[in-house]
């Protein structure tokens, strides 16, 4: 196993969630939440909304990282006068507007000098300059999809994923962060997926999944599980540089604080993933 996942912590930012397995509530004779257009047991779990509609079964899949043209991207970004330089497997592009490091399939950008006076844009105007941003690198995948735009640290974060077969693989990312000046810094990853690895499976219903995930966070009436999205898709912790690796179907919540959880779809444990 190659120190490809320490230095994505360090690129990324990335987080482990785990929990231990949790068995499903039993419905309480009263006293039913209704989440969307689905009864859950218990009240500890709050989500105003639908339920996403699951597939009653789902493989494995088998992914590997894809090496990007990290020169031609460099040129892209920085301009043709990007000096190059390799430390190892680590290649750094320094130019006029910023610099650019690539290593395992990772990208990160960064652009010179600071983020000035100038206010926040909209939410609106964040997607428009990370969709012209990504569009630059000019190897973005075509399932390459928006997914959200959070807060981070003065800056409004852009978030995207691939997809596979319509459904999420939530490794393969690009987070792009945008202030008042534009596209501050991107870091990004793909995700080559291979195909499925095993049978499909049965998958848990997203309520199930909810309420597993409210049981290992200790949720209760007094302090539930305040819910703000779910998507299923797929996702792995940890994997090889140079080799495929599996990824298991899991549901995604996102709470209302913007924290993600990712639970096994098989099994509705805690599994770690990509924050």
């Amino acid at each position: 196993m190659i120190a490809v996942f320490i230095l994505l912590d360090a690129f990324l930012g990335w987080r482990l969630f785990a929990g231990q397995a949790t068995a499903v509530a039993p419905l309480p004779a009263s006293g039913l939440v209704t989440v969307g257009n689905v009864n859950v047991a218990g009240s500890s779990v709050r989500f105003e909304g639908v339920l996403p509609p699951a597939p009653s079964r789902l493989p494995t899949l088998t992914v590997q990282l894809e090496h990007p043209d990290a020169a031609r991207i460099a040129a892209s970004l920085l301009g043709p006068g990007a000096q190059a330089q390799n430390q190892g497997a680590i290649a750094t592009y320094t130019g006029a507007s910023g610099w650019l490091q690539a290593a395992n399939g990772a990208l990160l950008f960064h652009r010179s000098g600071g983020g000035g006076s100038r206010p926040l844009p909209t939410t609106a105007q964040a997607r428009a300059a990370a969709d012209q941003f990504l569009a630059r690198m000019a190897l973005v995948p075509a399932d390459l999809v928006f997914d959200r735009v959070t807060l981070v640290t003065g800056t409004l974060a852009v978030e995207y994923y691939q997809r596979y077969q319509g459904q999420p693989v939530f490794n393969g990312r690009c987070e792009v962060k945008v202030d008042g000046q534009g596209v501050q810094s991107a870091t990004c990853i793909w995700a080559d997926a291979l195909g499925p690895a095993d049978s499909p499976r049965p998958i848990l219903a997203p309520a199930e999944a909810l309420q597993d995930l409210a049981d290992a966070r200790g949720a209760s009436a007094g302090d539930p599980l305040l819910v703000q999205g779910v998507v299923l898709g797929y996702v792995a912790a940890t994997y090889e540089a140079n080799a495929a690796w599996p990824t298991v179907p899991a549901w995604r919540v996102e709470l209302s604080d913007g924290s993600l959880y990712y639970v096994n779809a098989y099994t509705g444990t805690l599994v770690p993933g990509p924050v």
